[in-house]
Formats: structure tokens, C-alpha cells, sequence
């Protein structure tokens, strides 16, 4: 079965991005401003996002699970 649910967010100190590759889908997070979209998600699934943009120490390690239950 399949849900959808919203996605969003923003940046407080320089652009960031986001992907949910599995998804072909990507989205900026621009300083100041808060974005959102609608993303179908496969209940019972676990999704990963992974930080974009060379954003700064720790770029590499900004990753997070998430998981659709």
C-alpha cells in the first residue's frame, strides 16, 4: 500500500539539499525559507536522504533514515 505524506524543510545558515534516491526526487533547502512537497512513500519501507550540497564540515555524514510504518 502506498500513502502519501508531506516533506519540507529549510536552512537557517547556508543552502542545503536533500535527495530521496530512490524516489528520483531532490529538493533545495534555501536560507529563510520553507519548502514543501507531496511524495508517495511504499508503507513498511525505509528510506534513506542524503545531504546534496557541499555545505560545510560534516557534509559527508548528514544522513538520515527514515522509516514509513
Amino acid at each position: 500500500m502506498n500513502e502519501c505524506w508531506g516533506i519540507g524543510g529549510t536552512s537557517e545558515d547556508v543552502l542545503h539539499s536533500f535527495s530521496l534516491k530512490e524516489f528520483r526526487f531532490h529538493t533545495d533547502c534555501i536560507p529563510g525559507k520553507h519548502i514543501s512537497h507531496t511524495v508517495l512513500f511504499l508503507v513498511n519501507s525505509v528510506v534513506m536522504i542524503t545531504c546534496q550540497e557541499l555545505c560545510g564540515y560534516g557534509h559527508a555524514g548528514i544522513t538520515l533514515g527514515v522509516i514509513i510504518d
